[in-house]
């Protein structure tokens, strides 16, 4: 019984299946010949295309050192906390983004005369082909490749030099209005620190010194806490001066701003283990404390001004160039094979995709109920159209 159930079920499939490779030979010619004529058309079609070459620079950026790296370093085991928090993302990505400004690429299209060259009328359609023509990628050692195409190999190798030659003018400047405006601040906060020096030294010669004072070693009991101190009012300061030439989204702003909050919370955990005795005690020690801070924050002020003249006094930024553009002898494009076996495969697909689809609807026409249901499609479709249904 199962058998005689099960027999037509194979027989339809069966049928199916005979029907697909009917409906294929009819159309073989159509099927085998199509795709090879699209294929030869898309290769003859490659041999007129102009070939490109790409040419190739390999840079190591700046490796530059700023007062935040040395102030965790100072920090110890503290700065390893305050590294960790900050997530900053791979340094190579901000010189990336200098590569692809408007401000580069406009050096670039004045100094090559791109708008000429590309036949471009507008600036911002300029940009856009140059961008198309050029790609840079940077590797987990640090080092930025550039790699620019064109049809002339040795335009292409020009152009890839040029990257690095105008990121170089384009970092030396700003790294010098940086070290301006950083020198100009902190000359100014060591002018104030002077000032509030003299001020706290005066105030602890006139507290004296009282009987219990004995009873404490003011080195130890605020030499840390002036530290932190002066840290704190040191990084304010910094945080302060960044304002002026970075943006509050910037990783080196994000990552003055964890410091900064690490070190107060430091600071809260010092003093709320420090107790007072009595107010002749409290005065001699809040004047020592006062002092210390002005101090050790005068020292640090004095290391930061010193360190923004040096940054002032640099002529450039070297950037390390490992492989410098050369004219590319072997063309990259057009793949001509590639693109006559891609469109001979897609010419297949939709070659026997559309031999299937007109045998379905003469099939359809073929059987009575089926055919009145395609009429009814072919009237809705002609009356959405506004066109006049057939009967």
């Amino acid at each position: 019984m199962n058998q005689e159930e099960n027999s037509p079920v194979e027989a339809d499939d069966e049928i199916s299946l005979l029907d697909l490779i009917e409906v294929i030979s009819k159309n073989l010619r159509l099927l085998i010949l199509g795709p090879i004529l699209a294929g030869l058309t898309a290769l003859s079609f490659g041999f007129y295309l102009p070939p490109s070459y790409t040419a190739k620079s390999t840079f190591l950026p700046p490796q530059k050192q700023g007062s935040s790296s040395e102030l965790l370093q100072s920090l110890g085991s503290l700065g390893g906390l305050v590294g960790s928090a900050t997530g900053i993302k791979n340094p190579s990505d901000r010189f990336i983004s200098y590569l692809k400004s408007n401000t580069l690429r406009d050096r670039l299209i004045k100094r090559f005369s791109l708008k000429k060259y590309y036949k471009s009328e507008f600036i911002t359609s300029t940009r856009e082909e140059l961008g198309s023509k050029v790609n840079i990628v940077a590797d987990k050692a640090g080092l930025i490749t550039v790699e620019v195409k064109d049809e002339d190999p040795i335009f292409a190798a020009k152009i890839a030099n040029a990257h690095i030659e105008e990121l170089s003018v384009f970092l030396t400047s700003m790294a010098i209005t940086e070290a301006q405006d950083k020198r100009v601040f902190y000359e100014n906060q060591l002018r104030e620190s002077v000032n509030k020096l003299s001020l706290a030294q005066q105030n602890l010669q006139k507290s004296g010194v009282q009987a219990g004072d004995v009873m404490f070693d003011p080195t130890t009991a605020v030499a840390s806490v002036a530290r932190l101190q002066a840290e704190i009012t040191s990084q304010e300061i910094r945080v302060s001066s960044m304002r002026g030439y970075v943006s509050e989204k910037s990783p080196d702003y994000q990552q003055a701003l964890t410091e900064l909050k690490v070190l107060k919370h430091q600071l809260a955990k010092i003093e709320s283990g420090y107790k007072k005795t009595n107010n002749n005690d409290v005065n001699y020690l809040d004047n020592y404390r006062e002092f210390k801070i002005q101090q050790t924050l005068y020292e640090l002020l004095v290391k930061q001004f010193e360190m923004a003249k040096l940054d002032e006094a640099r002529k450039d930024l070297t950037i390390q160039v490992i492989d410098p553009a050369l004219p590319p002898e072997l063309k990259n494009g057009p793949k001509k094979a590639q693109m006559a076996t891609l469109t001979s495969l897609a010419t297949g697909f939709f070659l026997l995709l559309w031999v299937f689809i007109k045998n379905a609807i003469n099939s359809g026409y073929a059987n009575p109920e089926s055919s009145k249901k395609m009429t009814s499609i072919r009237n809705s479709i002609r009356k959405s159209l506004g066109l006049k249904a057939n009967s």
